[in-house]
């Protein structure tokens, strides 16, 4: 038997459980920023823009538990059977959550009288890019079944040269109408440089869609990049201010209901990338990307990894004025590492300014792991979220609350956030 759910909803949290296959299907990615996600469980094929609002379609057989795509709806081809053509009729639960469905959402299946709006800043669906990747270079570096678009160099419009990462340029540039990140990885050891672009690719494809992540939209094999939307700024640019007088960046906003929507989002894509068991291993406000609308995602996976079964890793990553006392002593540390780099963007936030500005990099581990200072909590920031930072950057690991916790103790003294 072939059934079919589609589900058409925005504007909350779901629970994540705390382990998941990249072939799940039903996580319904609920929040103030929408998202499309298309999977099925042989391999995970997924669509995904961050305006519009959360569409699933599943075909599954019941007997076997596993997706048919006989009846299913295969927008980008990906299927190696040729799907049915849908025959436009949906159950009475279905045609109810179409009626409802959204202005500017997509009518996959062609049963919303009213044309959706153009959504701005989104690579359409239609004529898609490749998805299997057909460059005997990509498919050396990535995993076999590393799903993901692969376009041409020339197909990408560069615009400017807008940073510059330890192994990486990042340019701002247009592909298909829509404005874009190219991060293209450079480096004396080319080895090195494909590790770091396969772990990021393969991270972000392992994560799929999420309105706190950047969203990945294709990877290039000559020069080695990945495009990736384009965020105007980052969070650290929002505080601090640019030199660049040229780039029209809005003023840190004063409002403390908008300071806690900023935490809950990083809160958020914290909990999501921890709930596969992942560390970011260097969280900081310069890799929090914001949207035109404030909102904030999480980037640069280039370093990020999957715990080892016992929990634990090694290695000093990261920048040291977010990075735990673990991190710097280059001990074992886990997720909890990434929840003391969170404390101090909480700060960071709170605080409007920078952390440790009075002190040089040399400075700072000693200052943190022997002296076990902080940067200096003002009368200016609340008392709960003064208690939550101090929670988050406790100098023992266990301590500190995890992800999930420090979203329910956000959501707990703001409900609206």
């Amino acid at each position: 038997m072939v059934r079919t759910l589609l589900e058409l909803r925005q504007g909350i949290e779901p629970h994540i459980p705390a382990a998941m296959h990249p072939g799940a299907l039903l996580r319904l990615l609920k929040s103030p920023h929408e998202s499309i996600l298309l999977k099925t469980d042989e391999n995970v094929r997924w669509l995904c823009s961050s305006n519009m609002p959360v569409v699933y379609i599943l075909i599954q057989d019941e007997e076997k538990g596993s997706p048919a795509p006989v009846g299913s709806v295969d927008l980008l081809g990906l299927n190696r059977l040729s799907p049915k053509k849908p025959n436009g009729v949906a159950s009475p639960a279905s045609q109810a959550r179409i009626q409802s469905n959204p202005v500017g959402s997509v009518d996959l299946l062609g049963l919303n009288p009213q044309s959706p709006k153009k959504c701005s800043g989104v690579v359409p669906p239609a004529s898609p890019a490749r998805l299997q990747l057909s460059s005997p270079s990509l498919t050396k570096i990535l995993k076999p079944g590393c799903t993901v678009r692969e376009v041409e160099w020339k197909d990408l419009a560069i615009q400017k040269h807008v940073g510059t990462g330890s192994s990486c340029q990042v340019y701002k540039g247009t592909w298909r109408g829509a404005e874009v990140a190219v991060k293209s990885f450079t480096g004396i050891d080319r080895s090195a440089v494909e590790r770091e672009f396969a772990n990021e690719v393969e991270m972000m494809q392992h994560l799929g869609s999420h309105p706190s992540l950047v969203l990945l939209l294709a990877v290039c094999a000559n020069p080695l990049s990945i495009v990736l939307e384009y965020l105007p700024f980052s969070l650290f640019e929002l505080i601090n201010g640019v030199p660049d007088k040229t780039r029209r960046i809005p003023p840190f906003p004063g409002s403390w209901t908008k300071r806690v929507h900023m935490m809950m989002d990083i809160a958020r894509g914290l909990q999501f990338l921890h709930s596969f068991g992942m560390i970011h291993r260097d969280l900081k406000s310069l890799n929090l990307l914001m949207t035109a609308e404030g909102r904030v995602k999480l980037a640069d996976f280039g370093i990020s990894r999957v715990n080892d079964q016992s929990d634990l890793m090694t290695g000093c990553c990261g920048t040291c004025q977010w990075m735990a006392p673990e991190v710097l002593t280059s001990q074992k540390y886990s997720l909890s590492a990434d929840v003391y780099s969170f404390g101090v963007i909480l700060w960071e936030i709170c605080e409007g300014a920078a952390p440790f500005k009075d002190l040089a990099p040399a400075q700072i581990p000693i200052a943190v792991v022997q002296e076990r200072r902080r940067p200096i909590i003002s009368s200016k920031t609340p008392p709960p979220l003064r208690d939550l930072i101090q929670r988050c950057w406790q100098h023992e690991p266990t301590l500190r609350p995890t992800a999930a916790e420090v979203v329910g103790i956000l959501q707990g003294f703001f409900p609206a956030a």
